[in-house]
C-alpha cells in the first residue's frame, strides 16, 4: 500500500459525502472505490522521486553507453585509417605486378622473335643441309659407279691376260 492510500481516511470521505447529500450507502461506494483506485494506481511523492532516482541512472547509463559508443568509433576510425594504409600499400604491389607483367609480356614478344627467327634460320640450315647430302649423295653414286666400271674393266683385262696365260701354258705344254 502507498503512502497515498494509507493517508486516505475513509470514514472523513464517507462523512463529507453525507453531509453533502450522499445516503450513506453511496458515500461508502464512492469511499471504496476511490480506496482502490488510489491504492493500485496513484503515485505519491516518493513513487515519482524513485521513478527520477531510476531516470537519473537510465540517462547515466545512456551516457556510459555513449561514452563507450564514442570510444568504439575512435576504434572504427584508427581501423579504418589502417584498412586505408592497406589498400594503399596494395595499391603499390598492385603497380608494381603490372610493371612486372609488363616486362614478362615484352620478354614474351623477344621470345617470340627469338623463337621465329631460329625456326627460320634452322629451316634455312636444313634446306642447305638436306642440298649437300643430295649432291654428296650424286658424288658419291657417281664415284662408286666409276669404282664399280674400273673394277670390271680391271677383272675383265686380268681375265683376258690370265686366259692369254692360260693359252700360252696350254702352248708350251703341247
Amino acid at each position: 500500500m502507498n503512502n497515498a492510500a494509507r493517508n486516505f481516511d475513509r470514514l472523513a470521505y464517507i462523512d463529507t459525502l453525507k453531509e453533502a447529500g450522499i445516503d450513506e450507502g453511496s458515500a461508502r461506494a464512492h469511499a471504496n472505490a476511490l480506496d482502490a483506485a488510489m491504492r493500485d494506481g496513484l503515485a505519491t511523492k516518493q513513487d515519482i522521486a524513485v521513478i527520477d532516482r531510476g531516470f537519473i541512472s537510465v540517462e547515466r547509463r545512456f551516457d556510459s553507453m555513449d561514452r563507450k559508443f564514442e570510444a568504439v568509433d575512435l576504434r572504427f576510425e584508427a581501423i579504418d585509417n589502417k584498412l586505408e594504409i592497406i589498400d594503399q600499400k596494395f595499391d603499390a604491389i598492385d603497380r608494381r605486378f603490372d610493371a612486372t607483367d609488363e616486362k614478362i609480356d615484352a620478354l614474351d614478344k623477344k621470345i617470340a622473335t627469338v623463337e621465329s627467327t631460329l625456326r627460320r634460320e634452322i629451316q634455312g640450315v636444313e634446306t642447305t643441309l638436306r642440298a649437300e647430302i643430295k649432291a654428296s649423295e650424286a658424288t658419291l653414286r657417281a664415284e662408286i659407279w666409276q669404282g664399280t666400271n674400273r673394277t670390271v674393266i680391271w677383272l675383265v683385262g686380268t681375265m683376258i691376260a690370265l686366259s692369254g696365260i692360260v693359252l700360252a701354258i696350254v702352248r708350251f705344254a703341247h
